[in-house]
């Protein structure tokens, strides 16, 4: 039987991205921010500060990010895409124990 991770999806307007920004800044020991600058792959460098990526999103210039991530001992992946007008799409998927 396939066991599949923990997790959880929702929609963000530009001010609950910056609360997820600011909460994670807060609460979470970052492992890893990989901004997606194109529908395909992942723009380099592989590593930016979390509030750069987010900017980045908001003003248009990436398409999305990757924050990875560990919270209360869970390790975490945060997948943020932007939607175009619509906001933003978040994706959250539990790796195991940290």
């Amino acid at each position: 039987m396939i066991e599949f991770p923990e997790l959880h999806s929702g929609a963000l307007d530009a001010a609950g991205l910056r609360a997820l920004v600011a909460d994670l800044e807060a609460c979470a020991e970052r492992l890893q921010v990989i901004p997606k600058a194109a529908a395909r792959g992942y723009a380099a460098p592989a590593n930016v500060p979390l509030r750069a990526a987010s900017e980045g999103l908001l003003a248009g210039e990436l398409r999305g990010f990757q924050a990875r991530y560990v919270h209360e001992g869970q390790e975490w992946w945060d997948t943020v895409l932007a939607l175009g007008d619509a906001g933003f799409r978040i994706v959250r998927v539990a790796q195991g124990a940290a």
